[in-house]
């Protein structure tokens, strides 16, 4: 019988994982296991990193591999993985670290969200609208106006973390937009954001972990490429093309099974928001008397 053969796949590594890559050698839990993307827990519940190949979603807290393979071939859900050393060693395969990878996130500003939410309505009509998020969509926007108005957000963040089926619950997904959106669209100081922020990180061990990491990520403002650019797209100073906006929130609601949609609800949680109140019509505008309707129901 020959030496055992372990193949080396070159990576990328993300900072926001970098320390525990090149940390000391330690069994990690496999999460959950797909034919593109393993997630492995690093030891804390908000504590997660996505080892995947080049075709899938590019996450925040990822260790990107240089080619495409079979991920699940190797590894399953409850197997444990050493990681550290600059490496994660699979059965019959190590990962190597061999470059920084550069994970991109929402600027911080106040933007054109609405004016841009214009043009995007005119190129797709009925965008960020849903009928089957059992009014979680509702509550992401009196969230999203509590935010901004100062009044407190607990309740609502207690409604939507968690809430929803998955790896990533709908629920999750929806504040991760929401989060997002309120530091690319809100000006400073970031009031409503901070708010929202506090309020969502001391609740993260009511949803999984891997949903956890990402709601971390996002409040720091990491997400993927798609929705980053959406976000760049609707909060610049100059008015995007309709076929670019288009584009981009097409491919964005391509992102896993229902995340990308979610996201783009929270994100159009915020946009309802901001428009209604900047709204000069507040008293008549339909959409801040839905708003106001909603929230005398859940009074």
């Amino acid at each position: 019988m020959g030496p055992l053969v372990v193949a080396s796949w070159p990576a990328a590594v993300s900072p926001l994982v970098a320390a525990w890559i090149d940390g000391p050698p330690r069994g990690r839990r496999v999460l959950s296991a797909f034919a593109t993307c393993l997630y492995v827990e690093l030891g804390s519940h908000d504590r997660v990193m996505a080892v995947h190949t080049p075709d899938a979603v590019q996450l925040p807290i990822g260790v990107r591999l240089s080619g495409p393979v079979r991920l699940n071939d190797l590894v399953h859900a409850g197997d444990v993985v050493t990681v550290g050393g600059g490496r994660v060693q699979l059965p019959g395969a190590d990962v190597v670290g061999v470059r920084r990878s550069r994970p991109v996130r929402v600027g911080l500003g106040g933007g054109t969200a609405p004016s841009a939410w214009r043009s995007l309505g005119l190129a797709l009509p009925g965008a960020g609208l849903r009928d089957d998020l059992d009014g979680l969509d509702d509550v992401a926007t009196r969230l999203c106006v509590a935010a901004l108005t100062g009044r407190p957000v607990q309740a609502g963040v207690g409604r939507l973390v968690g809430a929803g089926r998955g790896l990533t619950p709908s629920g999750d997904d929806l504040l991760c937009g929401i989060l997002l959106s309120l530091r690319a669209f809100e000006r400073p100081p970031h009031g409503a954001h901070s708010a929202l922020k506090r309020a969502v990180l001391s609740r993260l061990h009511r949803t999984t972990s891997i949903s956890a990491a990402l709601i971390s990520a996002a409040t720091q403002g990491w997400a993927a490429p798609d929705i980053v650019r959406l976000l760049g797209l609707l909060a610049g100073s100059v008015p995007p093309r309709p076929t670019e906006l288009c584009a981009v929130w097409n491919r964005a609601q391509c992102i896993g099974h229902t995340s990308g949609a979610d996201l783009l609800a929270g994100i159009t949680a915020t946009v309802t928001a901001l428009t209604s109140l900047a709204s000069p019509m507040r008293d008549t505008d339909p959409l801040s008397v839905r708003l106001r309707q909603s929230e005398a129901a859940h009074a």
